[in-house]
């Protein structure tokens, strides 16, 4: 005991925690089909965006709307990358203490609840990340069109670390829910959904405004009025602005990929992400206050 109160804070932390991210590591390996089953899924969802893009990119003559193919195979590559990376799914961990009761139980551990659950989440990310190597490589032959700028990779890897903080957040907010929703599965499935539409991860936002602006006549649908079409995908790019996923996913993607190359823009997206990083904060801590409220803990 001596010994680690001699520690700095930070390593007395680190000690405090660190056998929940071990923890969670072991769980993680432990179930070695699943980890295979979304490296599979991975590599199949990067080969379908890859020859989806390509096929309407080599329709509209090998650039769209001002992007070129290779840049935006670049982008499919880094944002999958990105979106593995700092993907979190300790809210359905969350969700299910709640339902069994057992959350009462981690409540009277010395232990931060939300401490707990992030060194959980850091474990989560250490298997995931080893598991995510093989695409990584397949996807190295994608990456043709990445910046060298110094400033860009560092803009970039603060951005990455911006988004892997705030999608923690986002994920125990919504974890946090089930206090009130009594299935929480359902707004679990809806979660994917959403993020997988708002946070570029299927279609670049930047490519959404210039096909609004003009460019969706160049797409590969005669069937559809293009007038109409870019009005919805103006709209639908507008409010994923007004939604914190975009911060989470697209803006580290699109910087290291050019598609946000103007510096202000840059560090616009960035404080964006500072900004909804502190919205999400807030809001946790609310609801996590209120949800308290609805726990009752027997015994001592």
């Amino acid at each position: 005991m001596s010994s680690t109160l001699s520690l700095p804070l930070p390593l007395r932390i680190i000690d405090r925690y660190i056998g929940f991210t071990l923890n969670a590591l072991k769980e993680l390996w432990a179930y070695r089909f699943r980890l295979l089953i979304w490296v599979l899924y991975d590599f199949t969802m990067i080969f379908v965006q890859y020859y989806l893009w390509t096929a309407v990119f080599a329709n509209s003559g090998g650039s769209l709307s001002g992007i070129s193919v290779g840049q935006y195979i670049s982008y499919i590559a880094t944002v999958m990358i990105v979106g593995r990376i700092i993907s979190c799914r300790i809210d359905g961990e969350i969700a299910e203490q709640i339902k069994d009761g057992n959350i009462s139980m981690n409540l009277t551990k010395p232990f931060s609840y939300f401490g707990m659950m992030v060194a959980k989440r850091v474990g989560y990310t250490l298997g995931d990340t080893v598991a995510l190597l093989p695409v990584i490589l397949v996807s190295a032959f994608m990456l043709g069109n990445l910046s060298a700028d110094p400033l860009i990779i560092l803009e970039t890897c603060l951005s990455v670390a911006l988004g892997y903080a705030l999608n923690t957040v986002i994920t125990y907010f919504l974890g946090i829910t089930a206090f009130w929703i009594v299935n929480y599965w359902g707004l679990f499935l809806f979660k994917g959904s959403i993020i997988a539409l708002f946070s570029g991860e299927v279609i670049a936002l930047d490519l959404l405004f210039r096909l609004g602006r003009g460019g969706a006549a160049h797409l590969p649908l005669p069937f559809v009025n293009a007038e109409a079409l870019s009005g919805i995908l103006l709209w639908f790019g507008r409010l994923a602005y007004c939604l914190p996923f975009q911060a989470t996913q697209y803006t580290p993607s699109a910087i290291l990929t050019g598609l946000i190359a103007d510096q202000r823009s840059v560090l616009f997206h960035i404080g964006l992400q500072v900004f909804w990083l502190i919205v999400m904060s807030l809001l946790a801590a609310l609801a996590w206050s209120r949800g308290l409220r609805r726990v009752t803990i027997m015994g001592g």
